[in-house]
């Protein structure tokens, strides 16, 4: 005759235990929330808290950008600039150049109150947006303030004609950076989850637009609504290809091929530049190239850059305009390693003229991989 199964002596325990598992799967699963929330990795914050509306100041030191993986997807090697950013919720946010782990804090009060006030109590001179000029690429120095004019908002200028707005923002933040943070793992990550800053939280940073900006546009007004581009500027974007294919071939470098989805991934980055009306990388690298040409790459790399047009609608003034822009991009120590490393098979250029038709803004875009781009 079988024997009946135990029961337990103590029911009552057993319904306690069950109603703690879930208690404590509960409680588990807001621990790996909250670790999700704060264990974080991104290739840009920048580009997340901006998304966000949730970003202050950034500060940059300028740079091209790529990344290494293996075939098992795993970031071997990464290649970014020095950035610092804060958002409005008051989180400071350094990331230091290449593979090493971004970390974060938040401010204290008087922290906060600095940054809105004694940093910038005399007034920078305040010259023109550098890029309606000569080529302006991602290789320079640059600080980005919300709010800090309406008609350039959104803008981020160099150390030739904000030197003293640049230099002291990265001497202070530097100085902030300087105390620990927490880390977060650095990584061509899918994207990272920041707060978003709430009216009361943001209103701490405001004061320093009303004092660099002239009072006519304190504050910072919304930028137009709609789509900020005149048109792809086809002729810019034909020679930037014969640019890249002539100067890997007179240095001895096979010329990669220029594949229609990296041209659309590129063109498709060069809009939100437009409309963003300011030069940045994009953020993950991979997220374009990856959507529009599959997910065989292992190598990746991206130089973007904006210039003057003479003329629209020109196709000399589009090639002097390109011509220029590929000069500061050889000029440029890693915007150049980009256009001349023999890992890279593939390539794509996109290239829009602003509405105005005065300036060009561009995206190289670079691969390599175990699989040949869709």
């Amino acid at each position: 005759m079988p024997k009946k199964p135990k029961q337990s002596k103590n029911p009552k325990f057993i319904k306690l235990l069950l109603q703690n598992k879930i208690l404590l799967f509960l409680l588990g699963f807001a621990v790996i929330g909250s670790l999700i929330v704060i264990v974080r990795a991104a290739t840009s914050v920048s580009e997340e808290l901006y998304t966000s509306s949730n970003l202050a100041y950034s500060y940059s030191t300028g740079g091209a950008i790529s990344v290494d993986r293996n075939n098992n997807g795993e970031v071997t090697s990464y290649t970014r600039p020095r950035a610092i950013d804060v958002s409005k919720d008051g989180y400071l946010y350094c990331t230091p150049a290449d593979m090493a782990d971004i970390t974060y804090r938040a401010l204290t009060r008087q922290e906060q109150d600095y940054l809105s006030g004694d940093l910038f109590y005399t007034r920078p001179t305040v010259t023109v947006d550098p890029s309606e000029d000569g080529p302006f690429i991602a290789d320079e120095p640059t600080i980005y303030i919300d709010g800090f004019n309406s008609q350039l908002n959104g803008s981020s200028y160099a150390q030739s004609d904000y030197y003293e707005l640049v230099k002291k923002s990265a001497e202070h933040l530097e100085q902030l950076c300087s105390v620990p943070g927490e880390a977060i793992p650095s990584g061509d990550s899918l994207n990272i989850i920041l707060s978003q800053a709430s009216a009361e939280q943001g209103e701490w940073y405001q004061p320093v637009a009303e004092l660099l900006a002239p009072k006519a546009f304190a504050g910072g007004q919304p930028s137009p609504s709609g789509v900020n581009y005149f048109g792809i500027n086809a002729d810019f974007e034909t020679y930037q290809h014969l640019l890249m294919a002539n100067t890997r071939k007179s240095n001895g470098i096979p010329a990669t091929q220029a594949t229609s989805c990296l041209n659309t991934a590129a063109r498709a980055w060069t809009v939100v530049m437009v409309n963003l009306t300011y030069i940045k990388h994009s953020n993950p690298i991979s997220d374009l190239p990856v959507k529009y040409c599959g997910d065989g790459w292992t190598k990746l790399g991206e130089n973007v850059g904006v210039v003057g047009l003479q003329k629209p609608n020109d196709k000399a003034s589009s090639e002097l305009s390109s011509q220029a822009v590929f000069n500061a991009f050889m000029n440029s120590p890693g915007h150049k390693a980009n256009i001349l490393d023999r890992q890279y098979t593939h390539h794509g250029i996109g290239a829009y003229t602003t509405s105005d038709g005065k300036r060009v803004f561009v995206t190289q875009t670079f691969w390599r991989g175990k699989a040949l781009p869709k």
